[in-house]
């Protein structure tokens, strides 16, 4: 599937654990990452032992975010070509329930992602949020409009 960037491990019980595994960018989303991550829960979408998703990130934090190294010496049209907003969109296909395990950042991309999931299991140091905003960048996948949405829905317990 993935090789090393992304994680699987299908348990008996139809939960496919898809884990991010850059620890040392912080799980940060670098095109090879979004495309890794694409193409495992492509795959394990069309696998009918399969029965919901449980993602989560290897290390301190969920995922950072956007790797802006991974991105310096992209063109603008091969950084929007290759970006996050693509990954995003696979994941919103996904037939099958997918429940987000955030422990640490879930930053930008990384919050993008988790607002994708259908539940969102929460640490207690789990910190969300769009940094870009303050850069006057708009998040690249819906981020904006759908924090607003989903938010309303997230309860702590």
């Amino acid at each position: 599937m993935a090789g090393d960037l992304v994680l699987v491990a299908c348990r008996d019980n139809g939960v496919a654990e898809v884990t991010l595994n850059v620890p040392r960018s912080l799980n940060a989303l670098s095109p090879k990452l979004i495309d890794a991550l694409n193409d495992t829960v492509l795959e394990l979408d069309r696998d009918d032992t399969v029965r919901v998703f449980l993602l989560t990130g290897t290390g301190r934090h969920f995922c950072a975010g956007a790797d802006i190294d991974a991105m310096l010496d992209m063109s603008v049209s091969e950084a929007v070509r290759t970006g996050f907003s693509g990954s995003s969109h696979q994941l919103a296909r996904i037939t099958k329930p997918i429940i987000a395990a955030v422990n640490g950042h879930a930053l930008g991309g990384g919050c993008e992602l988790v607002e994708i999931c259908d539940i969102v299991i929460a640490a207690d140091n789990a910190v969300f949020g769009h940094p870009e905003v303050r850069l006057g960048v708009m998040p690249g996948a819906g981020g904006s409009q759908r924090l607003e949405v989903v938010a309303r829905f997230w309860t702590s317990c």
